[in-house]
């Protein structure tokens, strides 16, 4: 079912080549980073205009139409596709036709003391990472070599680090080997899960 979902995903969105995917998973809030995400889509579409940015995650939020306002001033409603929720299940199968999974956090007393399972899906997927050097697991991400971590701000090291696993796929296939390495260290699904029931139980 899962496939299926993807395959009408793709179908209705006209999802891009894969060579040109990246993807965030998770909530759509001020602390996501996903607005520094969408300045540096922009530096990315200067070197590759058919770039995509796909979101995942419950995006009618206040951030979210903050998101959206920036999306079309920076003329990017064509590079920008939101997902919504989405099940675990079409997540896991999702990743691995994506190029690039990015989480760039601002630092905050929230973002310090996080660990984003996130980051480990997008590895155990053999996906590579783009990150702000932020929590734990960007230390991990460094020491592997599962992609690129770069100082918050830096937006000329996050489009760069995105445009060369978009295009370098010598580096894309190394950088891809060592995040199943740095994934294989934990239990990715039972991670999700558990970050999972924590959120449910929050409404209680």
């Amino acid at each position: 079912q899962a496939e299926d979902g993807i395959r009408d995903v793709e179908r209705s969105r006209g999802l891009g080549d894969v060579y040109k995917r990246q993807v965030y998973v998770g909530a759509v809030e001020w602390w996501s980073g996903l607005d520094v995400a969408v300045k540096v889509l922009k530096w990315v579409v200067r070197e590759i205009p058919s770039a995509k940015l796909y979101i995942i995650g419950e995006y009618r939020t206040p951030f979210g139409a903050h998101l959206y306002r920036l999306i079309r001033d920076l003329d990017l409603a064509r590079n920008v596709v939101f997902l919504g929720r989405r099940p675990y299940e079409f997540v896991v199968r999702f990743l691995p036709r994506c190029r690039v999974g990015i989480l760039m956090f601002p630092r905050s007393e929230v973002t310090v003391k996080a660990f984003p399972y996130k980051v480990l899906e997008y590895c155990a997927s053999g996906t590579p990472v783009v990150m702000t050097n932020v929590t734990i697991l960007s230390r991990l991400v460094r020491g592997y070599g599962a992609g690129y971590v770069c100082e918050i701000g830096d937006l000329d090291c996050l489009a760069a680090g995105i445009v060369e696993l978009m295009t370098n796929e010598q580096l894309w296939r190394e950088c891809s080997e060592n995040a199943v390495k740095l994934a294989s260290r934990f239990n990715v699904e039972r991670l999700a899960r558990l970050e999972a029931q924590i959120i449910a139980s929050l409404g209680d």
